[in-house]
């Protein structure tokens, strides 16, 4: 099977969108997807993995999407297309943490011959994780409310709680249980 090149090529393109934004949602959906592999592999139920592998695919078109609204916007305006820009970020963060609760779960009965795709799935969705938060940040300082940025921030520190799973994995993974 050969990988699909279109969003690959989309995103060298030169243009504004797709971004940072979408191949973070895309890592994502890479981490999900790499999640349902182990699943399946092991025996066990995929459809939450798959459920949020679909959601991130949706999260990078939103992602396009939101900031085209942003390059597009001035004024008033600007600042509500920043409040969206900002939301699917945050959005795709929690998506992330989901991923590597899920794939931590999975590693107690997963097969291990199956860890490292599992290891690779979680650093997907880990990169994701920090790349979303970062594309809030950026949004957040754009947007210059003090208030927004506390409460936003305080969401990404709620998704940021998963990131000792993914070591906890790896360690798994590499024989250290």
């Amino acid at each position: 099977m050969e990988p699909d090149a279109r969003f690959l090529d989309a995103l060298a393109a030169g243009t504004a969108e797709p971004g940072g934004g979408a191949a973070t949602a895309m890592a994502a959906a890479l981490g999900a997807a790499l999640v349902a592999m182990v699943s399946r592999l092991s025996g066990h139920p995929t459809s939450e993995a798959d459920d949020l592998r679909a959601q991130a695919l949706a999260l990078a078109a939103e992602d396009a999407e939101a900031y085209r609204a942003v390059v597009a916007s001035s004024g008033p305006a600007r600042r509500a297309a920043l409040e969206r820009a900002t939301d699917v970020p945050v959005r795709t963060a929690a998506l992330a943490a989901r991923v590597i609760g899920l794939g931590a779960e999975l590693a107690e009965v997963a097969r291990h011959s199956a860890l490292a795709d599992l290891g690779v799935g979680l650093l997907c969705a880990r990169a994701a994780l920090d790349g979303a938060v970062l594309n809030a940040e950026v949004n957040l300082a754009l947007i210059g409310d003090e208030g927004r940025t506390a409460e936003v921030r305080d969401r990404l520190g709620d998704s940021l709680d998963a990131v000792p799973l993914v070591d906890r994995v790896l360690a798994q993974a590499r024989g250290g249980h």
